[in-house]
């Protein structure tokens, strides 16, 4: 049924009253998370995936690999919309057409592709190199021919790295004849000031898309209406840091925290080693105080487990817990997002 929480993100990106903020889920652990804090989305990272299976964002991970995570996220939590990153889209026209497939069938509801060469790098690390514009222009149509094949109201966003390899009038070319080629969602990478935002979202405002069934009808709001703009709002990068309504105010529709949670986890999971190393038990007050209560733990994934041992096992974990992801909803107000 991912064509009902396709149609939902078409309406929370006609509708918005404010950008879309999408942190970044990992696993389907994380994207609970981000749902109990009242997040409507969340961006699915090449970058966080390959650093959490402890790899450099150089294309190593497989197009398996990305629809498994994409699968979890979702089965964890479907009420999650799901932007996620496909690098150059694993090959040629036919691998592309594949992820298109692979990806809305695990789930996605955006599918993003780069106009990088392969192997590819961190969107803000220099060195990075783009493929020449009449490639990137063919990936983006072999993105959307794929998805009229296979889901017509998924979601295609194009991101162009080309503002530090060729300059912002080649970057604003490429996302111009992205457009054209039929993308939904526009991606400009490594911007450098809050100026090039807006400089971008000016002139990619004014080009009109190609019509296809996702498109939700035009809106007098600048950011509700399409080309969606994405802003990558990675920390430690190329870009400032922008407040999401002053995104919003530009046009930019998607906020996306892509490492930002693994960043955090990384950092207290350091933490927590050289306390086990220190302290040499789990027990210590210092350590303990970091640590998630088993019960809230399970509360995340909505389980109960029966205290009565005298009861058939198996039909108390029924009662308790139904796979894929439990009855889990929205704590009231933690959901604001969710419209």
């Amino acid at each position: 049924h991912n064509d009902i929480n396709i149609e939902i993100m078409l309406k929370l990106l006609s509708s918005a009253t404010r950008a879309i903020a999408c942190p970044g889920a990992f696993n389907g652990i994380t994207g609970l998370q981000a749902l109990q804090a009242g997040f409507s989305s969340v961006y699915i990272s090449g970058g966080a995936l390959s650093a959490a299976a402890g790899v450099p964002d150089v294309g190593l991970l497989e197009l398996s690999d990305f629809a498994a995570a994409i699968q979890q996220v979702k089965r964890a939590c479907p009420q999650l919309q799901i932007v996620a990153d496909a690098d150059t889209g694993f090959g040629g026209p036919e691998s592309i057409s594949k992820c298109i497939y692979e990806y809305n069938h695990a789930g996605a509801s955006v599918v993003q592709i780069e106009d990088q060469v392969f192997p590819k790098r961190c969107g803000h690390l220099d060195g990075k190199q783009v493929v020449p514009i009449e490639e990137g222009v063919a990936r983006i149509a072999a993105a959307v021919a794929a998805r009229n094949a296979h889901a017509p109201d998924l979601l295609i966003c194009a991101r162009t790295d080309a503002r530090s390899v060729t300059g912002l009038d080649d970057a604003l070319e490429r996302c111009s004849l992205y457009i054209e080629a039929g993308a939904d969602v526009i991606f400009p990478e490594g911007l450098l000031t809050a100026e090039e935002f807006k400089i971008v979202a000016n002139i990619l405002k004014s080009t009109q898309p190609q019509p296809s069934s996702g498109t939700p009808a035009t809106s007098t709001m600048p950011s509700c209406s399409p080309p969606f703009l994405l802003a990558n709002m990675t920390e430690f990068g190329k870009s400032p840091a922008l407040h999401e309504d002053e995104l919003f105010e530009m046009g930019y529709s998607i906020v996306i925290y892509p490492v930002t949670p693994l960043r955090a986890a990384l950092n207290a999971t350091c933490h927590l080693y050289g306390q086990l190393q220190q302290y040499k038990t789990s027990g210590h007050p210092k350590v303990l105080s970091t640590l998630m209560p088993r019960k809230e733990m399970y509360d995340l994934y909505n389980y109960a487990p029966s205290s009565n041992s005298t009861s058939n096992t198996s039909q108390a974990f029924e009662q308790a817990w139904c796979y894929p992801s439990g009855t889990w909803e929205p704590p009231l107000g933690k959901n604001d997002d969710l419209q």
